[in-house]
């Protein structure tokens, strides 16, 4: 426990001299900590987020693939979510990890890449480099049309 010296007029001990730099040091790097741009979590976190995802598809990583800025991986998701429920009729059944601006988040994630490619197709700013994209399945459908 801190050593610290009752203050006039205070009912809990202040911490003063060298113990006040050094609290005052560690409550600077957790608020810092939390601004924007900067880690939170650690490596254990990032290995939980991993193998949660092993094996599982997320939109961000979909999206990554096609080369879009990441910035848009939010209403892609959306409109990946939103083509899983007219498809299938319920919810996508596992929720995966995954590290979006230094934290943990929950997010869905498909085992089938043709729920990904069909909210690729529903969404404006990627349909286009679905059907043009060399060596993707439905370029290869398409290309007759």
């Amino acid at each position: 426990m801190l050593q610290g010296y009752y203050r006039k007029g205070q009912n809990r001990p202040t911490l003063t001299g060298r113990t006040g730099r050094r609290a005052e040091a560690r409550c600077e790097a957790r608020n810092t900590a939390k601004k924007h741009g900067h880690r939170v979590i650690g490596h254990a976190d990032r290995a939980r987020a991993a193998a949660s995802r092993q094996g599982w598809l997320t939109a961000g990583e979909y999206l990554e693939t096609l080369g879009v800025n990441a910035r848009y991986a939010a209403a892609f998701g959306k409109a990946v979510l939103k083509a899983y429920r007219e498809n299938h009729g319920t919810e996508p059944n596992r929720r995966g990890l995954s590290v979006v601006n230094g934290r943990l988040r929950a997010t869905y994630r498909y085992s089938n890449p043709l729920d990904l490619i069909a909210g690729a197709l529903a969404y404006s700013r990627t349909a286009s480099l679905v059907l043009t994209l060399p060596g993707h399945p439905v370029a290869h459908a398409f290309a007759g049309v």
